[in-house]
C-alpha cells in the first residue's frame, strides 16, 4: 500500500510540474530567441581612405526593428520576465511556485539533494538576468528609460524568499541557524516578587579586534550560565577559526538567564518576561556581531546586539576591546512588541532541546544577522538564539536576506 500511495504522490508531482514547466519554457525560449536576434543585428562597415580610418556600426533601421520588438509590452520580454516571475512565486491557476514543485518532485529521488535544486534555481535567476539585461539595451536603443535594475532586483528577492521557504519545509534547509540547547520552559511556579524588577545593564564582548562572536548559548537558564564561542577571523575572508567558549561578561561575572530577566506576578503563578522582536537583527555589510547587550526596559529584558565593522583584508574590526568604534543595534520605542512570558519552574524538569539542525552543521563565520526563536509546547514555551548561517550562499546560491529597515545603530561605549 505504501508504495502504491508513493507512486500516486510522484504522478501527481509530475503532472503539476507539466504544468509549470510548460509555461516556463516557452518564456526561457523567448528570452534566448531575443539575445539570439541581437547578434543578428546588420553591421555596416564604414571604409576610410586609409585603414586605420575604417568604422563600424550596427545598422540603424536594423537595431530599432530588433529593439521594437524586444521591449513591446505584450509581445516582447516584459511579458515574458513578467510571465516568469509569477511562474516561480506561484502566482498561477496552480497556485504553487515553480522551485516548489520541483523539490517536492526531486524527493522522490534520493539522489538529488537540495544543492541540485539550488543550481536550477540559480539557472532560471541567469536566464532572467540575461532577458533584463537585453531589455534594457533594447529600451536604451529605443531612447526609453532603459534601467531595469530595480525591477530585476525586487523580483529576484521576492523568487528567493520563496525557494528559502521551499528549502525550509521539504528539506529542513534554513537561513537561521539555531545555536543554542533550547529551554524546555515549565508551567508556572510561584514567585514571592510582586513587583517589576529593574535589573542593572550587562553586556558580553568580545576582547580585541581579532575576535568576532560566532553563537550564544542559553543553557537551561536556571543553572548553567550563558555561554558564547568566540573565533578569530580568517583574513580575506568570512570564515572563523580558533573558537573558543566564554562565560564572563565584560564585568567579569558569569550569569544565567534567569539573572538576567526580570520577574513578575501574574495571578496566582509568577513569570519571567523578555521582549522578542517581531523581526530579526540583520545588519549591513561591514558591520559584525561582537557582543550582546541585555537591559531592562519598561520592566523587561531587552537583548540588543553589539557590532563592529569588519575590514575582510586585514581579518580585524573597529574594537579592539578597550576602545575604538562600536554600535549597539536597537529597535525604535514604537516598535518594540509586548512581553513574552517565559515560565522557569523546578531546574530539574528543564530538559535539554536541539533544533533539528545544530550549530555544528555549518563552520562558523562572522554574524551578520541575529534572532530570538520563540516556541510553543505543552509545557510553555522554548525560546531559541539564531545567527544568520554563514554556509547559506554556498549552499543555496541564495542571497542574505536585505537589512532589517526597522533598525538602526547606535554608539555604544562600554
Amino acid at each position: 500500500m505504501q508504495d502504491v500511495l508513493a507512486e500516486l504522490a510522484e504522478l501527481h508531482d509530475r503532472v503539476d510540474w507539466g504544468a509549470v514547466i510548460t509555461l516556463m519554457s516557452e518564456h526561457e525560449y523567448r528570452v534566448a530567441y531575443s539575445s539570439t536576434m541581437a547578434l543578428e543585428v546588420p553591421v555596416v562597415v564604414t571604409e576610410g581612405q586609409e585603414a586605420a580610418a575604417a568604422s563600424v556600426a550596427v545598422e540603424p533601421a536594423g537595431l530599432h526593428s530588433w529593439a521594437q520588438s524586444t521591449a513591446d509590452e505584450v509581445g516582447g520580454l516584459p511579458f515574458s520576465l513578467y510571465v516568469m516571475h509569477r511562474v516561480l512565486v506561484g502566482d498561477t491557476l496552480l497556485g504553487k511556485p515553480l522551485m516548489e514543485v520541483f523539490c517536492r518532485l526531486a524527493k522522490h529521488k534520493e539522489e538529488i539533494a537540495h544543492t541540485d535544486a539550488a543550481m536550477y534555481f540559480l539557472r532560471l535567476v541567469a536566464v532572467q538576468a540575461q532577458g533584463y539585461a537585453m531589455l534594457g539595451k533594447a529600451r536604451q536603443a529605443l531612447g526609453l528609460p532603459a534601467d531595469q535594475d530595480v525591477l530585476f532586483r525586487s523580483r529576484i528577492q521576492v523568487q528567493s524568499d520563496s525557494f528559502a521557504r521551499t528549502l525550509d519545509s521539504l528539506y529542513g534547509v534554513n537561513i537561521w541557524n539555531v545555536s543554542t540547547l533550547g529551554d524546555s520552559l515549565t508551567s508556572p511556579t510561584t514567585l514571592m516578587e510582586t513587583t517589576k524588577e529593574t535589573k542593572p545593564a550587562r553586556f558580553l564582548l568580545v576582547g580585541n579586534n581579532r575576535e568576532v562572536l560566532t553563537r550564544v548559548v542559553v543553557g537551561d537558564g536556571v543553572e548553567k550560565p550563558l555561554s558564547w564561542h568566540v573565533g578569530r577571523p580568517i583574513v580575506g575572508s568570512d570564515a572563523v577559526e580558533a573558537v573558543e567558549v566564554r562565560e564572563t561578561f565584560f564585568d567579569g561575572n558569569a550569569y544565567r538567564l534567569m539573572d538576567l530577566l526580570t520577574k513578575h506576578y501574574e495571578g496566582m503563578g509568577g513569570s519571567y518576561t523578555a521582549r522578542m522582536q517581531p523581526f530579526a537583527f540583520i545588519f549591513e555589510d561591514p558591520y559584525v556581531l561582537v557582543g550582546l547587550h541585555f537591559s531592562t526596559v519598561d520592566g523587561t529584558l531587552q537583548c540588543e546586539p553589539l557590532v563592529a565593522a569588519y575590514d575582510r583584508e586585514t581579518g580585524t574590526t573597529s574594537w579592539n576591546g578597550t576602545d575604538g568604534d562600536l554600535w549597539k543595534v536597537t529597535d525604535e520605542p514604537d516598535d518594540r512588541p509586548g512581553r513574552l512570558p517565559l515560565w522557569l519552574g523546578d531546574s530539574n524538569s528543564l530538559a535539554p532541546y536541539t533544533f533539528y539542525k545544530g550549530v555544528h552543521d555549518a563552520p562558523p563565520t562572522t554574524v551578520r544577522g541575529v534572532r530570538f526563536h520563540s516556541e510553543s509546547v505543552h509545557s510553555g514555551k522554548r525560546v531559541h538564539f539564531a545567527v544568520l548561517d554563514g554556509s547559506w550562499g554556498q549552499q543555496t546560491n541564495l542571497p542574505y536576506p536585505p537589512p532589517t529597515p526597522r533598525q538602526h545603530l547606535v554608539p555604544f561605549q562600554p
